[in-house]
């Protein structure tokens, strides 16, 4: 049952609050929006049974606390040697555990998730890149570099452990073993084509553009900007097909 209340009183008690979820940065529109109408109803009116309800309960419950904890756990990754790859979203959820509003559920695995990996880095060896190994980097890099912005921006989590792993490479000449596995993971399906081709010079090929019409590999698998692909001579023409553009089938009978 609400608490019984004058206009008055009720004003006062609001006006109160919301002084003090002011006074702590809290960012909480939903309950900001609410005390902010009821305060313009009092003014000619009483709240409704239900509206004294509500009302109540959020006066009871005061301004939320912080979660310290979680604070606190932030600051101190952010002053890890690997947290620059993370300093975005932490930065992003230090900003709103300040202003007194819970991580999301979706944000809540992201954070754990952060933790996970700074934890194994912090327990990864450090390894120097040769001969194919450090091919296999440069092959990921190029991929990385020249995709299309479009897919990395959704992906912007992979798009910046990514820079920041082809960046600390380049200033310190070595690499942690945990990332360069998740590079080659990332892009481990043009590393497969490249690996096993699926055609050889001689062989015959149909791109999906030139529906009917059959090409003859030239050479290939070859690295064409972010995508791996073949020359392959079709109608007198020489063209660069990627690999997943290339179909093997028989040829119809109507050509």
């Amino acid at each position: 049952m609400a608490i019984q209340r004058t206009r008055i009183e009720w004003r006062q008690a609001l006006e109160g609050l919301l002084k003090e979820y002011t006074d702590a940065g809290v960012d909480n529109t939903l309950t900001l929006d609410f005390l902010t109408e009821m305060l313009v109803r009092l003014k000619s009116r009483n709240l409704t049974p239900k509206q004294a309800k509500w009302a109540g309960e959020i006066l009871l419950r005061g301004v939320p606390q912080a979660n310290m904890d979680a604070l606190k756990k932030i600051e101190g990754m952010l002053r890890l040697p690997d947290s620059k790859r993370f300093e975005k979203p932490l930065r992003d959820f230090q900003k709103r555990l300040s202003r007194l509003r819970d991580l999301s559920p979706r944000q809540a695995r992201y954070f754990s998730r952060i933790e996970n990996e700074m934890d194994a880095l912090s327990h990864a060896s450090v390894i120097e890149l040769t001969g194919d190994d450090l091919k296999t980097f440069e092959r990921c890099e190029q991929f990385f570099s020249m995709g299309s912005a479009y897919y990395w921006a959704t992906r912007p989590q992979k798009r910046s452990r990514l820079a920041c792993v082809f960046e600390q490479f380049k200033e310190e000449k070595v690499i942690r073993d945990i990332d360069f596995e998740f590079v080659k993971h990332t892009f481990r399906g043009k590393l497969k084509r490249l690996a096993s081709p699926r055609f050889g010079p001689g062989d015959i090929a149909y791109a999906r553009s030139l529906v009917g019409e059959p090409g003859v590999v030239l050479e290939g698998p070859l690295v064409g900007g972010a995508q791996v692909g073949f020359w392959i001579l079709v109608a007198g023409q020489r063209i660069f097909v990627n690999d997943a553009d290339l179909l093997k089938r028989r040829r119809s009978k109507n050509l």
